[in-house]
């Protein structure tokens, strides 16, 4: 449930995220698409504008012809024309924008092609047609919706001049208008496939996360519930024998007792584990790592004593490193606690303390049972214990590995299991001999 919880809710924020993206992006594109159509559309009422006014400006003075030149008519002798089309041979050197048709009428009503200020004829059909309207229309300026045809004209020297040109022009926003509709839609397949694969990477520590506080939770149950079953159990019998003494059943009593102090082991652990990973700031002293390293050992001479193996440090020079004295004992009291537990009899725990430039290392070495490939892969990860381990009479719960490498990661350095098999098992402890000051020094 709790697993399904979670995939839901990651799946869910991923889901919002490419949708929140997704649509900011359709937002943007779809706006810069609109203003782009917009400056289409204007640039060709300019151009068409430009091009009317300029045709006529130079039909005022230009040479007029008497009467249309045949060829004109030639080009337009089939009705399923259009009405109106280019004139390759009558392109000046100054040619509009768009291609213009201008036409004189006289006071007498005769038309007139100003070939000079013209770069396209209109058809037969659709002249007289086109020249009547624009004549009985009362602006200066129009269209003729018939012929798709736009027009101007001005009157001048006792003649009617009046230029046409084709409202297609208008239209040249539409097709780029589909174009960036096209763009648009490519550019968004590409955004989604990128956000993805973003969301995807983003979410991927807190995914990481939330599984590794599933594992959690469900291992610190499965671990309060072994001596919480015990503990009722025990209860349960002492129940029964209501007029026994507290002398007849001390035997259920010290278990409940010693199943309460194993839970309590446990809290303080997860406590201690929740501190550490919380906490951010740490009392940076100068400290002598050889001094702390002595210092743990002697606490465990005694428990070499009794189980008959050695203990021994070796280095080759004084090692000074910055570090929270608490925190970096603690985690070599648990690394060197955890050597103690698995060591053989007659074998030995051995620590080399080394140095280079930057960095202080720590190697902690014992001897006993092999490490499995298996067991060396999880052997960092909360409440992980080998199956040697579960077997064998050595308490613990998985988290002193957890803690120490969060400690040593809190100080900037590595923990890892350096090598393993052939009888040893070794850890190394990489601290860097100076702490940066403005991440981990507490300004209180």
């Amino acid at each position: 449930m709790i697993k399904r919880s979670t995939n839901s809710i990651i799946k869910t924020l991923r889901l919002k995220f490419i949708a929140v993206v997704i649509i900011v992006s359709f937002v943007l594109l779809t706006s810069i698409s609109a203003l782009l159509c917009i400056l289409s559309f204007n640039r060709s009422v300019d151009e068409l504008s430009f091009s009317l006014n300029q045709a006529l400006q130079r039909s005022t003075s230009a040479y007029i012809f008497p009467r249309q030149p045949e060829n004109y008519y030639m080009l337009h002798q089939d009705e399923a024309l259009a009405p109106f089309e280019l004139n390759a041979s009558h392109y000046g050197t100054n040619a509009l924008p768009i291609p213009v048709a201008v036409y004189r009428i006289s006071a007498g009503g005769v038309i007139d092609l100003v070939a000079q200020a013209s770069q396209a004829v209109l058809s037969p059909q659709t002249l007289g047609t086109s020249i009547e309207e624009a004549l009985n229309n009362t602006h200066d300026t129009g269209s003729l919706p018939h012929a798709n045809l736009h027009f101007a004209k001005t009157y001048a020297y006792g003649s009617t001049y009046i230029a046409f040109a084709e409202t297609s022009s208008l239209r040249e926003w539409k097709r780029v208008a589909v174009m960036l509709v096209f763009g648009e839609l490519v550019t968004l397949i590409f955004i989604s496939v990128i956000v993805t694969l973003i969301a995807n990477w983003l979410l991927l520590p807190t995914q990481r996360a939330w599984e590794e506080q599933r594992r959690f939770i469900a291992d610190a149950s499965h671990e309060l519930k072994t001596p919480l079953t015990i503990i009722l159990a025990n209860i349960s019998l002492i129940t029964h024998h209501k007029d026994h003494t507290i002398q007849q059943e001390i035997q259920w009593i010290n278990a409940i007792a010693h199943e309460v102090k194993r839970m309590e082991h446990l809290t303080g652990e997860m406590l201690r584990l929740a501190h550490v990973e919380e906490s951010d700031k740490l009392v940076v002293t100068t400290l002598s790592l050889n001094e702390l390293i002595e210092k743990e050992l002697l606490q465990f001479e005694a428990l070499a004593y009794e189980h008959h193996f050695t203990l021994e440090c070796s280095s080759s020079e004084p090692i000074n490193i910055q570090a929270d004295e608490d925190k970096i004992q603690q985690c070599f009291a648990t690394l060197l606690d955890n050597a103690c537990k698995y060591v053989n009899e007659q074998g030995f725990v051995r620590v080399e303390l080394k140095r280079d430039a930057r960095r202080a290392q720590v190697y902690i070495t014992n001897s006993g049972g092999d490490i499995s490939e298996k067991d060396a892969l999880h052997l960092f990860e909360r409440f992980y214990r080998s199956d040697k381990s579960r077997g064998s009479s050595i308490e613990g719960f998985g988290l002193g590995l957890s803690i120490a490498r969060e400690i040593v990661r809190k100080h900037r350095g590595t923990l890892q299991l350096y090598a393993y098999g052939k009888g040893e098992t070794c850890f190394r402890v990489t601290l860097p001999l100076k702490q940066p000051v403005k991440k981990l020094f507490d300004d209180k």
